[in-house]
């Protein structure tokens, strides 16, 4: 039996390595479809139509977050790692907190507080959120802050009004204790730009957003002044931290960083005139030979006066020549 190339052997061994990798990954994909591997990601703000699980009956249980998100499954034996065991029912449809979710081929099951998370998105005015005229401002969705206290309160006005005029983003990170799930502290960021108005009452429009006289402070106010009806764009800052009460509403404090364009220089001024002319100077009669004609370094082209030295050493010769047959 001949021997075989060692170069077609390497390529049987390359072939057969390669079906190898296909067929596990195939046989992986497969198992993510049908069983579902476990993923976790973190789910920030309100949660609603919260049913425990319960291991004994069984029964699932089910939980949705955000104020339209989906119901899902929490499934009979769930692991509920304390205190979300007992403190969930706490914060359903009002508190917002921070989760772990662990699920498994669409199903939860696992659920943990954590001590931060953010919520992000456009806020938007909604009708009835909790019932008839109790109207909400609703941030991605995730949060809820009642109209009469945005529209009541300078400080939530410049915070969650602003982007809600302005069709901004408003992020708020929360911090929660983790012993409870209750959030104890909030950090708001979002920003507006546009043309700045004065409206005359110590408010300032900023884009189609009003800025409340009572959170802007001197320096904010002096660089808005300065751009006022000129239809220049600036872009407003705006941060709010928040301390969560125990019981009442939250505190919140807003402070203001404005930008202005950076001014444009002045083109520099550029002379149209026409260049100065700077004749060539006409030679004295001292400059020219007893010809009169120019030769090179006497202020002009030579060689125009080339042919009437040709005739005039022609003539000279003509001269010589008739005084000798003479």
């Amino acid at each position: 039996m001949p021997a075989l190339n060692p170069r077609y052997l390497r390529g049987v061994r390359t072939s057969a390595s390669l079906l190898f990798c296909l067929v596990l990954g195939g046989l992986s994909a497969a198992t993510a479809i049908a069983g579902g591997l476990p993923e976790t990601t973190v789910e920030a703000g309100v949660y609603l139509d919260y049913v425990a699980p319960d291991a004994t009956a069984p029964t699932d249980g089910a939980i949705r977050f955000g104020f339209s998100g989906l119901l899902e499954t929490i499934t009979a034996d769930a692991e509920l790692v304390p205190p979300a065991d007992t403190n969930l029912p706490w914060f359903v449809g009002g508190t917002p907190t921070c989760l772990s979710v662990t699920r498994e081929g669409g199903t939860i099951t696992r659920l943990e507080f954590v001590s931060a998370c953010t919520v992000s998105g456009t806020v938007v005015r909604v009708d009835d959120v909790y019932g008839p005229d109790a109207d909400a401002y609703l941030i991605g969705d995730r949060l809820a802050a009642p109209v009469t206290m945005v529209e009541g309160d300078p400080a939530y006005a410049t915070l969650i009004g602003v982007p809600a005029a302005a069709g901004t983003t408003l992020a708020v990170t929360f911090q929660v204790d983790t012993t409870v799930g209750a959030p104890t502290s909030f950090t708001g960021v979002t920003s507006v730009t546009g043309p700045v108005t004065d409206l005359g009452n110590g408010d300032f429009m900023v884009g189609d957003a009003t800025l409340p006289s009572a959170e802007i402070d001197d320096a904010s106010r002096a660089s808005l002044t300065s751009v006022a009806g000129l239809g220049v764009d600036a872009t407003v800052d705006i941060t709010g931290d928040g301390i969560i009460q125990v019981e009442g509403e939250p505190t919140l404090e807003v402070s203001l960083s404005v930008s202005l364009p950076a001014p444009t220089s002045a083109p520099t001024a550029t002379s149209t005139a026409a260049p100065t002319a700077n004749p060539t100077p006409a030679p004295t009669a001292g400059e020219l030979p007893d010809t009169g004609v120019a030769t090179p370094g006497d202020g002009g082209p030579w060689w125009p006066a080339l042919p009437a030295a040709m005739l005039l050493a022609a003539g000279t010769w003509r001269l010589v020549d008739a005084r000798r047959r003479v």
